[in-house]
């Protein structure tokens, strides 16, 4: 690699300096080789990656990312320069082969080059200091501990937001999961030889792969171990990501975007599409479900674990599939378990990805966009049916009523449902309840709240794509031992279940 280094049409570099430059700011080099190269530039904060045909040409590339601006590589060469002129030069330095797998093309005759400029040490005060935007700047014991935090606060996240999980869509789902662990592993990219922090990683991998084979949305690419950034599909990001961070930022644009969008097409916030083929409501949804639950565990073993039948080539019959498809999506968020809802749901999905001709043709009344044209209750033959009131659970009630008497709790959410509002403020009258929308002076303004006494409990109805909002709740919250809840969507039954999880 030696003479081979420079940026662009900068004069070469050596390799042993330009090493030990990038090593005294905390960065390493590291290469992966299939049928092209790969480089990586990274320290604890940030990483840079390129390719190339060859080691040289991978190492330019990342290079070119480190130092993006002109100012930035000249500095960059006079270190390098500087640090060259006083490393010891090895014993065999004529003869030492370049590191590529293939050597280079012996180059071609060219003209003199210019007499060259003198080059000033670094440490010269004629040379500045590299810009703040260029300094790279070292992870220290503490950006450790915070990223450990993290790492247990979206372990935190996934666990109370799998009710909502639960009754979202399976596009939804997938981009959801993809966020998450892609969240989770972009601090691998910072502290790529911390044991502790890949053993968390792994922990909320092996907690998302759980509910993947559970709830069986479809692949997420980026659960497999020897998955990088880059190889996940760009169809599903719009784009394709260098890092984890990157591809974080990416799923969580794509699934607001899609919530974006089921919005406009009149879809519910869970994003199904079949809102109005409801009504009339079932009068014994759990009996419904539990139905279900009995009739495919009995032939097709339990479900407690994985989407998965205990006889994967004993499919069921195409009429019973149909009708257990149309009474599930009748009993969609009523008054059931959403955890054994969704269950139910995966290994119906399960069956329909078989492409199995008669189960496959049922299976697409399981599409989110599929809307009857007559109501489930009437497709399922009860016609006649009242639409029965549905009170909140009781227990739940009393239990909310009695812990939080005379409370003050404060709900943050980003979507305004005066009916929702009003509700959970009948089910409990005896408590102080204040509503706030995300604003830009919000972060702050909470925990500062919070810190003054004027909230007993936060509830955070933030729903699956607000990480940012959600990590300053919990970091506020926790910091003056406030409860902080998550409600998904602020639901009244969410609430009062997250409410009752306090001990």
């Amino acid at each position: 690699m030696r003479g081979s280094s420079g940026l662009g049409n900068s004069n070469p570099m050596s390799d042993e300096g330009l090493r030990h430059v990038l090593a005294r700011h905390g960065y390493r080099i590291r290469f992966r080789e299939h049928e092209w190269v790969e480089c990586l530039i990274a320290s604890a904060a940030e990483s840079f990656a390129g390719t190339g045909l060859d080691r040289a040409s991978a190492l330019q590339a990342a290079l070119a990312k480190c130092f993006p601006s002109r100012v930035a590589r000249e500095l960059f060469e006079v270190a390098v320069a500087a640090a060259s002129r006083t490393l010891p030069v090895p014993a065999d330095a004529e003869t030492a082969s370049p590191p590529e797998a293939h050597p280079a093309p012996a180059p071609s005759p060219s003209p003199p080059p210019p007499e060259p400029r003198a080059r000033v040490p670094i440490s010269s005060p004629r040379v500045a200091p590299l810009p703040p935007a260029a300094r790279p700047v070292v992870r220290s014991g503490q950006d450790r501990v915070r990223a450990l935090d993290e790492l247990a606060i979206l372990t935190d996240r996934i666990e109370e937001s799998r009710d909502e999980l639960a009754w979202s869509t399976a596009p939804r789902q997938r981009l959801a999961i993809l966020a998450w662990i892609c969240e989770a592993r972009s601090h691998t990219d910072l502290f790529p030889e911390d044991l502790e922090i890949r053993e968390s990683v792994a922990r909320v991998s092996r907690q998302l792969t759980e509910i993947g084979k559970a709830f069986w949305p479809g692949s997420v690419t980026a659960l497999q171990l020897q998955m990088q950034p880059s190889d996940l599909p760009r169809h599903l990001l719009g784009g394709s990501p260098a890092t984890w961070a990157r591809a974080a930022e990416l799923a969580e644009r794509a699934l607001a975007s899609l919530e974006y969008g089921d919005e406009r097409r009149g879809h519910d916030p869970y994003g199904w599409s079949d809102s109005s083929a409801l009504s009339p409501e079932p009068s014994q949804p759990s009996s419904i479900l539990e139905g279900l639950v009995s009739a495919v565990e009995e032939a097709w073993g339990p479900l407690d674990r994985f989407a998965e039948p205990r006889n994967p080539e004993d499919l069921p019959d195409p009429v019973l599939y149909q009708r257990w498809v149309r009474e599930l999506r009748w009993i969609r968020v009523q008054h059931v378990d959403p955890d054994r809802w969704a269950r139910v749901m995966g290994r119906l999905r399960w069956w329909a990805c078989r492409r199995n001709g008669p189960v496959q043709a049922e299976g697409r009344e399981l599409e989110p966009t599929f809307r009857p044209e007559r109501p489930w209750s009437r497709l399922l033959e009860q016609d006649g049916l009242q639409r029965p009131e549905l009170p909140l659970p009781e227990e739940l009630v009393e239990k909310a009523r009695h812990r939080y008497d005379g409370k003050r709790l404060l709900l943050v959410g980003n979507r305004r449902d005066p009916v929702e509002q009003e509700r959970l403020r009948r089910a409990l009258p005896t408590t102080e309840l204040e509503w706030r929308f995300p604003e830009p002076k919000l972060l702050d303004a909470v925990p500062r709240a919070v810190s003054d006494g004027a909230f007993d409990v936060v509830l955070g109805a933030v729903g699956l794509q607000s990480p940012g909002l959600d990590l300053a709740l919990a970091r506020g919250c926790r910091s003056v031992s406030v409860p902080y809840l998550r409600t998904n969507r602020g639901q009244p039954l969410a609430c009062l279940r997250a409410l009752a999880r306090v001990s």
